[in-house]
């Protein structure tokens, strides 16, 4: 029952004997069906605390999910500003390693990261629709040197500045 992974969620090895205990006791000839009916009783209230604990998970995801919402909706309006992540947790009042933690779990990347490719798609955007100078988009972005936004600007895109701009 288990090694078929038809309970792949459970890594209690306990609990995952005792509902293979119990549905191949339902599926035994001689089983009356009171005693079937006893044994999915079991099963549904083992389930049913299950899907309680589930309940907490859901509500701490979608707090999970309202912090990363409220941190991504923050960079997006101050990213042109030298913002640091603790800028951002002292926002949301919360712990900066825990903000940190909760970015990563919640979308898979370092909020770091986050803040990096926001600044570079305003970059680009930048770029693509406006005449300005690379460096005045440097500043505009929230880059302090240049040579910091074209490094960042290069690992996210594969190209300079320059070799952007040109192509467009």
């Amino acid at each position: 029952f288990c090694k078929n992974r038809v309970i792949n969620k459970y890594n209690d090895n306990d609990i995952c004997d005792t509902i293979s205990d119990i549905a191949l006791e339902l599926y035994e000839k001689h089983s009356s069906q009171i005693h079937n009916l006893e044994l999915l009783f079991k099963m549904l209230s083992f389930f049913e605390g299950e899907n309680s604990h589930s309940t907490l998970d859901q509500t701490s995801h979608k707090q999970y999910y309202q912090y990363v919402y409220t941190a991504k909706k923050y960079i997006s309006m101050n990213f042109a500003n030298n913002i640091k992540v603790s800028d951002i947790a002292s926002h949301l009042n919360i712990n900066r390693s825990y903000l940190h933690k909760i970015f990563k779990k919640i979308t898979g990347i370092s909020i770091e990261e986050y803040i990096v490719s926001v600044k570079i798609n305003e970059a680009r955007r930048l770029l693509d629709e406006t005449n300005l100078s690379i460096d005045e988009i440097t500043s505009i972005v929230g880059y302090c040197s240049s040579a910091a936004f074209y490094k960042a600007f290069k690992q996210q895109t594969g190209l300079t500045p320059k070799q952007y701009k040109e192509m467009r």
